[in-house]
């Protein structure tokens, strides 16, 4: 699926899915990876890994939610980070999907490094996109702008 289908989110797919997407944020150099995900009756959620822990002043919806620098909803789906705007990388249903928002679920409280939070070289947003692949056991290869993915992964433990 292309952005040029244009998902508006608006409405949770029929099937369990799961974006990644990714927002520059100093073009061309690095990107913020973040996923967005449906279990089909429940309307999406983004996650992602932000650099200010706890960034919700007030929520404005029992959806968002946060865990130190772990924030759900914390922005619409397709907002951009301020280096232009957000993109698809790739798109995972049924199964695999699945397989991923278990891993989302299961490791909201308890992310080992979400009070720990550094750009350069990590534990940082890119971390966080590694850490849940790694434990949903999916195999994909994440850009190479996407700095700090490889961020102590030998640590089996998300």
């Amino acid at each position: 699926m292309s952005d040029r289908q244009q998902v508006t989110y608006q409405h949770p797919p029929t099937v369990p899915t799961v974006h990644l997407r990714a927002a520059p944020l100093i073009v061309p150099i690095a990107l913020h990876l973040y996923f967005v995900a449906s279990s089909g009756d429940r309307p999406w959620d983004r996650w992602e890994v932000w650099q200010s822990k706890n960034a919700f002043h007030r929520t404005k919806t029992s959806r968002q939610k946060c865990y130190g620098h772990l924030h759900i909803n914390l922005m619409h789906p397709l907002s951009g980070v301020g280096g232009g705007p957000s993109f698809l990388l790739q798109e995972w249903q049924g199964q695999a999907a699945e397989k991923i928002i278990n891993a989302l679920n299961n490791n909201a409280e308890n992310y080992r490094f979400r009070d720990f939070y550094l750009a350069w070289p990590g534990p940082n947003s890119n971390t966080y996109v590694a850490r849940i692949l790694d434990a949903a056991e999916i195999d994909t290869s994440l850009p190479i702008q996407a700095f700090g993915k490889g961020w102590m992964l030998g640590i089996r433990n998300t």
